[in-house]
C-alpha cells in the first residue's frame, strides 16, 4: 500500500510553504486565507494542485490551533511554532470547510489520485485527524 504523504510534501504545498517563509505574520495570514477562500469559491471540479495547496494551508491552521496534529509531519515550517497563523472563528471555519471539501469524492482530482493508488481510506483518516484540531 502506498504511503500518504504529509500535507507539506507535494510540489504545490512546498511552493506555498516557500512563499509563506518570506512573509511576515500579516502577509502569511492573508495568503493562507486567500488559498482557503480560493478553493472554497471553486464550485466545480477541483484540480489536484489547488487542493494540495489548500490542504496544506488548512493543515497550517490546524497546527496553529493544536501543534500535536502536525507533530511528526515532514517539512512542517519552523515558523509555525513561533508565529502560528492567527485563528479566529472565520479562519477555523475556512479550514474546516477545506478539509470537508477535500473529503468529497465526486469532484476532486486530488482524491481521485489517492483513490487510484488504493489509499483513499488512509487519506480520509489523515484528514479527519487534522479536523480533530477544531473539536
Amino acid at each position: 500500500m502506498a504511503r500518504i504523504p504529509g500535507p507539506f510534501q507535494t510540489d504545490d504545498a512546498i511552493e506555498l510553504l516557500d512563499d509563506l517563509e518570506g512573509m511576515d505574520g500579516g502577509q502569511r495570514q492573508g495568503r493562507v486565507v486567500a488559498v482557503l477562500e480560493g478553493l472554497l469559491a471553486n464550485t466545480g471540479y477541483v484540480e489536484a494542485p489547488q487542493m494540495a495547496e489548500a490542504v496544506a494551508a488548512a493543515a497550517l491552521v490546524a497546527g496553529s490551533v493544536d501543534p500535536d496534529v502536525v507533530a511528526g509531519e515532514r517539512a512542517v515550517p519552523a515558523w509555525l511554532e513561533d508565529e502560528p497563523v492567527e485563528v479566529d472563528d472565520t479562519v477555523e471555519e475556512l479550514a474546516t470547510r477545506t478539509f470537508h471539501r477535500a473529503l468529497r469524492h465526486d469532484d476532486n482530482e486530488w482524491w481521485d489520485l489517492w483513490e487510484s493508488r488504493g489509499t483513499a481510506d488512509q487519506l480520509e483518516e489523515r484528514l479527519l485527524h487534522y479536523l480533530s484540531a477544531f473539536e
